[in-house]
């Protein structure tokens, strides 16, 4: 399997793909299901390079016909320590991806999608940009030293959510309600439902792990 800079990682949720994989894939991208997502992908006439999990969501039918495609099977047991999504990002960090883009992981079960953003502030997966994309809505992690570009279009929303401790420091361009070394308190709703009022912003922190999640309005 040939090295890629970039992994799309497509979840189980109940959601349909086509789009959103229609606009972001490229060829050289590392396309790869997390069990049940694997029929996502063969719905959205795409065949995973590999598909991996405790393949208790995907139907042996499906699966023999992501293997005919040539589809690398990845099979762990139904009793483990990590969720299938889990798995697909450790499995695309060993291979040394910078930029991971999960499909697939909003909606359906609320602990599922919880779990599923948590990830993103994993120390484990600190090697790589991860984002969840759901039609419209993008979910990035901001962490400790970072600045964050937005491209977007005025009119954009978005907000920002700490994770764990207070996020100290946090200085915005091109929104609103405009923060100049703010502290970001977990567990207040201070951040929430800014706009983009150019077509860039942008965000740096200090110290901490902030959630941003931009929702665009042109789709």
């Amino acid at each position: 399997m040939p090295a890629s800079e970039r992994a799309i990682i497509v979840a189980n949720s109940n959601k349909p793909i086509q789009s959103d994989l229609n606009s972001i894939i490229c060829s050289d991208d590392l396309l790869v299901a997390a069990d049940g997502g694997g029929r996502h992908c063969l719905d959205a006439g795409y065949a995973p390079q590999v598909i991996i999990g405790d393949l208790d969501s995907i139907s042996q039918s499906e699966l023999q016909e992501l293997v005919s495609l040539g589809t690398e099977v990845l099979t762990h047991p139904v009793r483990k320590n990590e969720t299938d999504l889990e798995l697909a990002i450790g499995f695309a960090i060993k291979k040394g991806v910078k930029e991971i883009i999960v499909l697939s992981a909003l909606g359906g079960r609320w602990d599922h999608t919880l779990g599923n953003i948590m990830l993103l502030a994993s120390t484990r997966f600190a090697s790589a940009r991860i984002r969840i994309i759901d039609c419209n809505q993008e979910i990035d992690l901001i962490r400790t030293g970072d600045t964050h570009v937005i491209n977007g279009t005025p009119g954009d929303t978005v907000s920002l959510i700490p994770v764990r401790n207070t996020v100290v420091g946090v200085t915005t361009s091109g929104l609103e309600y405009k923060l100049d070394d703010n502290e970001l308190v977990f567990g207040a709703t201070l951040s929430l439902s800014n706009t983009l009022n150019s077509k860039q912003a942008t965000i740096t922190i200090k110290e901490g792990l902030l959630i941003c999640i931009v929702i665009r309005s042109n789709k």
